[in-house]
């Protein structure tokens, strides 16, 4: 048995996800790894199911930029076609979801979220407002959207997604509570 199935019954130690489990790059880290076939229609052949304990070698962490940026660039689809392959499947899962009453169904776009920074400026003792809206909590389509027109920021709420990155981890989190 490894060493991090005893950490799971210690109570309030975080360093299991800062240490033992953690992405720290080239590393060799005790991980849960679970594995899933899915169906031509996204769903999960339930007899590929497979929850194992793993060591796995981190050779480098990626932020989610790092990933849109590989996905938009095809470096994601040639070589590290990993990435492709894992937005191709949570797109597909959450197709499969949407389809089965899952709550991103109901929701036409994204919800706002509003941000309003103050700042005093020191030149002139006034201040500076910046207001920006981002669309945040629809697993997946989380996004910054809008264009400057005459200094003013546009929300749209019909614009299309433009992180992938956030659509794989969602779906993956989420495929990981079966």
């Amino acid at each position: 048995m490894l060493k991090c199935f005893k950490l799971f019954n210690v109570s309030n130690d975080h360093s299991m996800a800062s240490d033992t489990m953690s992405l720290t790059s080239n590393t060799d880290k005790y991980a849960l790894s679970l594995g899933v076939q899915l169906n031509s229609d996204g769903s999960i052949n339930a007899s590929s199911i497979i929850l194992t304990s793993s060591l796995i070698h981190v050779n480098y962490r990626l932020t989610y930029d790092q990933v849109d940026e590989m996905l938009d660039e095809g470096v994601g689809y040639t070589e590290e076609w990993e990435v492709g392959a894992l937005l191709a499947a949570a797109t597909k899962r959450r197709e499969h979801r949407v389809q089965r009453g899952s709550s991103e169904g109901f929701i036409p776009c994204p919800i706002p979220k509003g941000f309003v920074t103050v700042d005093k400026d020191g030149q002139d003792g006034g201040y500076n407002i910046d207001v920006r809206i981002e669309t945040t909590h629809n697993s997946g389509l989380n996004m910054t959207v809008g264009g400057v027109d005459g200094g003013v920021e546009h929300y749209d709420p019909y614009a299309s997604p433009v992180s992938s990155s956030q659509l794989i981890v969602t779906e993956m989190m989420i495929l990981g509570e079966l």
